[in-house]
This record gives C-alpha cells, sequence and structure tokens, in this order.
C-alpha cells in the first residue's frame, strides 16, 4: 500500500491504521509526506504489531519526532519488517537511543535509512554500534556530517556483511571453505543534495590517504520509489 505524498494525517493514518490491523498479506506500507505527527507515528505502530505480514516501512519527511520513533521502536520486536525508512522525520539523539535498543535486540532489519536526523555523532554511533551487534542489518543510511573515524568503521563492517551475505556467505562471517578474496570494504555514506527528494551516494575507501579509487555518486530517487519499480 503506497500513499505517500497525499495529505491524508494523523486522522487519515488512524483509519488506514483500523482497516490494516488483521491484515495477513500486506508486504509494503509507504505513507511519506502524508502529514503525519507523533499521533500518526502511534498509529502505525499498531499496524507493526497487528500485522504478520508488513516487511517493508516507508515514513520519511514526517514530523513523528522523538515520541513518534519511540513508539515504532517500541513494536518492532516480534515484526517482519525488514526495511525501515525514517529519514527527515526530526529524530534526534534521544529517538536515536530508543531506535538503537531496539535495533540491537532485532532479527529482521536488514536496511534502515536515517538520513535528515539532528541524530548527532553520539546517536549515529549507538546505531550503527547497534546494527552490527545485530548480525542481519547490512545497511545503515545516514548524514555524512556524523561519519567520524568510530562510525565509519562499524559501517565498513556493515558494507562487508552486505557483500559476503550477496556472494552467498555467511551474514556473520566468510565461509571458511572458499578461498576467494574480497575486496577492501567500502563506506557508503549518504549526502543530501539541494532537494529533499534526491540523495547521493559516494563510496569512500577505506585509505584515506588516495582518490584514485573512489567512484562519483549515483543519484537516487526517495527510497520508497525505488523499492516499489
Amino acid at each position: 500500500l503506497y500513499v505517500s505524498h497525499n495529505p491524508i494525517s494523523d486522522d487519515g493514518m488512524a483509519l488506514i491504521s483500523e482497516a490494516l490491523k488483521h491484515n495477513t498479506s500486506l508486504t509494503l506500507l509507504g505513507v511519506e509526506k502524508c502529514g503525519l505527527s507523533v499521533k500518526g507515528a502511534i498509529s502505525i505502530s499498531e499496524v507493526i504489531m497487528g500485522n504478520s505480514s508488513l516487511e517493508k516501512l516507508w515514513i520519511g519527511w514526517s514530523e513523528i519526532g522523538d515520541d513518534g520513533i519511540s513508539a515504532i521502536a517500541g513494536a518492532l520486536g516480534n515484526s517482519k519488517i525488514s526495511v525501515l525508512g525514517v529519514g527527515w522525520c526530526g529524530i534526534t539523539l534521544t529517538g536515536a537511543r530508543v531506535l538503537a535498543a531496539a535495533l540491537s535486540s532485532n532479527h529482521t532489519i536488514r536496511e534502515l535509512h536515517l538520513s535528515g536526523n539532528p541524530i548527532t555523532v553520539e546517536g549515529a554511533l549507538l546505531i550503527v554500534k547497534a546494527a552490527v551487534h545485530n548480525t542481519v542489518c547490512h545497511e545503515v543510511w545516514i548524514d555524512d556530517i556524523y561519519g567520524n573515524d568510530e562510525v565509519k568503521m562499524m559501517l565498513n563492517i556493515l558494507e562487508e556483511r552486505k557483500r559476503q551475505s550477496e556472494r552467498g556467505y555467511s551474514i556473520s562471517g566468510t565461509d571458511s571453505s572458499s578461498e576467494e578474496s574480497l575486496e577492501e570494504p567500502k563506506v557508503t555514506m549518504e549526502t543530501r543534495s539541494d532537494s529533499e527528494e534526491t540523495y547521493s551516494t559516494l563510496p569512500i575507501t577505506t585509505d584515506v590517504g588516495s582518490t584514485d579509487n573512489v567512484e562519483t555518486g549515483r543519484d537516487k530517487r526517495c527510497p520508497s520509489d525505488e523499492k516499489l519499480s
């Protein structure tokens, strides 16, 4: 169900929530730029708790703030959500702490999109450490201004985990029976452009002294739009 970019507001989200609470077939819910606030986030948390099939949730560009992400984080425990997009939602360090605590014990979230939130470097570090501890998560999107050395090191681990998973390795480590060598890990950070609906990714090599193999970032539309293609 994709209703993004429609002014459904919290009242509309409450109606959608009531209809979806016991749904057993919905796998994607996109409600970005729908004028949602904390009340809307609480309605979404009720969908998460009552829906047994939801796998991808996009809530970006909503004013849910720390209280809203806390409600959603509290509902993730028994969910099947593998992709969570909460970019540009007014989440600060307080919300990052709650989300990190939920992520550390979650075993389904593989992608977390947090760009555009003032989570601070401390919040970014809490999130990426939780993602690494999670053992399933392999992709976290945050603004590059929060990418200090320790954050980048954690993102390196996630990037390596993703490549190993794509190559058929165990998600928690390399296959010892294979002699195939892996490439040097890269960090994927996000950089916002002038338009809030676009951003680019720029792989950063671990050798900060060299720029020979830094690739040009690729433009990428709003994540939920891409996932529907």
